[in-house]
């Protein structure tokens, strides 16, 4: 559920309602909001403006990766008809055919080499990417921040299964 995420839109300009059936990425969203305020993001972006899917000029998955830190840590990438699951603890993948398998059921990362070895790839480049941005802006001396939660929301949390 948190890796289909709805997002509605709407701005005087806009005549009726578009719906965007390609996979897109949260990382998008300020691109686009800029692009739709008529300005360019400034340095480093990784997202893309959503204008040319929701004008219908373009209508191709983009690329997608997801993380947890739970199990042991899962990465997930998605070219929109494929989905690669790389188990960091165990280092096992699993790859699905997301139209004949939506609910991810049959694991055919062993009869589909060539998908299984370019979502490697991809998710190995964006593996890298993230890290040098990660280098590049985080101070690994900064610890996370301390954040006092009362009761409920430690609750809600762990209902939602945030906290374990």
């Amino acid at each position: 559920e948190v890796l289909r995420i709805p997002l509605m839109l709407s701005g005087p300009s806009w005549i009726g309602p578009r719906r965007v059936p390609a996979q897109v990425r949260e990382i998008d969203i300020m691109p686009t909001l800029l692009d739709l305020c008529g300005l360019q993001p400034k340095g480093d972006v990784q997202g893309v403006s959503l204008t040319p899917w929701m004008e219908g000029k373009r209508g191709d998955d983009l690329v997608a990766v997801s993380e947890t830190e739970r199990g042991g840590g899962q990465r997930a990438i998605s070219d929109g008809r494929h989905k690669l699951i790389h188990f960091r603890q165990s280092e096992r993948v699993e790859l699905y055919d997301l139209l004949s398998d939506s609910g991810e059921r049959h694991d055919r990362a062993g009869e589909l080499p060539t998908v299984r070895e370019r979502l490697e790839g991809l998710l190995w480049t964006w593996t890298e990417g993230t890290d040098r941005l990660r280098a590049q802006y985080w101070d690994e001396s900064a610890g996370p921040e301390q954040t006092d939660m009362n009761d409920e929301v430690i609750r809600r949390l762990e209902e939602l299964g945030y906290l374990g």
